[in-house]
């Protein structure tokens, strides 16, 4: 709690993500299987990371700035 409180991050925004991104995964490896279900799954992917790719960036300059000390 104290920790979310501290942090710039929606997590109510990203837990829905990630957890549509596992449904996603099931629902498509259940039904579907295959090659077929791992090229959907790889499209529901890159949504996601294009979804995310403000934060990503934002992440990697901090990483970067914490590796220069």
């Amino acid at each position: 709690m104290l920790l979310r409180s501290s942090l710039p991050v929606k997590v109510w925004k990203d837990n829905i993500l990630e957890v549509a991104l596992t449904g996603i995964f099931i629902l498509v490896n259940w039904k579907i299987g295959g090659i077929t279900a791992m090229l959907l799954y790889t499209a529901a992917y890159i949504i996601y990371v294009l979804l995310k790719s403000k934060d990503i960036k934002r992440e990697m300059k901090n990483l970067k700035k914490i590796a220069r000390g």
